[in-house]
């Protein structure tokens, strides 16, 4: 799911990026993302051959990436944290009817292009930011914004596939750097942790939003604030919030700010 609506905010300030940029660096990649999109890809198409599909997509991207000179870190999630599994209310599908049901082939795919594949002790997103704010890598390919929430520096979101002016693959995205966020646009000045409050309010995967509280009631209450306790005192008095909220708002920021 990721934090509710937090693209079209980040949008303004990103710009379409090829990956040759990176060309000489190591990137980490979201691997559950490109595992998401390449399996519905195949659904969607009524694919004979999911496994064989979801292979030949990551063996492609990982070419890709391999081919513009960028080092490619795909990280695949380990266990993830309880408040995530609360949040989605069951536990992912089993079988061939699930995405990770083809991890190992989608790992030896990549592994045969070039690509570095591990598997985090957690969710792939903490270890991603990690990795990002030590520099280990110099930008984050993924599908969602929870990077942006957790600190990594650069992230490059949807990054497809496409053919560059010399006639070769690569990936093209849309990129957006940290330091942009509280320089202009809507979170112009905002402090850090009030922007993390907000994405946890607006709702994320890990702390479900208060009903009638979307992301517009989020900005209206997190405007202002000091820190994630103000906001959480106010999104207290919505007259639909329910109970328990306060501990699981408290461990989502915890989660968000991990790193700092």
């Amino acid at each position: 799911m990721g934090i509710t609506k937090l693209h079209a905010h980040l949008k303004p300030l990103s710009r379409d990026v090829d990956v040759a940029a990176y060309a000489g660096c190591s990137v980490g990649v979201d691997a559950s993302a490109w595992l998401h999109r390449a399996y519905h890809g195949a659904r969607a198409d009524g694919a004979a051959d999911v496994e064989a599909r979801v292979a030949a997509f990551f063996a492609d991207y990982a070419a890709a990436l391999a081919g513009r000179d960028v080092r490619a870190v795909l990280v695949f999630d380990g266990k993830g944290p309880a408040a995530k599994k609360a949040v989605a209310g069951a536990k992912a599908p089993r079988g061939r009817g699930s995405p990770y049901a083809f991890v190992a082939a989608a790992r030896a795919a990549a592994a045969a292009a070039g690509a570095t594949c591990v598997q985090a002790a957690g969710e792939a997103d903490a270890e991603l930011a990690a990795r990002a704010r030590r520099g280990d890598v110099c930008c984050v390919l993924t599908d969602d914004c929870d990077l942006v929430a957790m600190g990594a520096p650069r992230c490059l979101f949807a990054a497809k596939l496409a053919t560059a002016g010399d006639g070769r693959p690569t990936l093209v995205g849309s990129e957006f750097e940290l330091r942009a966020l509280g320089a202009s646009g809507t979170f112009l000045g905002w402090p850090r942790e009030r922007f993390v409050a907000f994405c946890v309010a607006s709702g994320c995967d890990y702390a479900k939003n208060v009903p009638g509280v979307g992301p517009a009631r989020a900005l209206a209450l997190s405007a202002g604030a000091a820190d994630a306790e103000v906001v959480l005192q106010r999104l207290l008095r919505e007259p639909r919030c329910p109970e328990g909220f306060a501990d699981a708002f408290r461990a989502a920021v915890r989660l968000f700010t991990a790193g700092d």
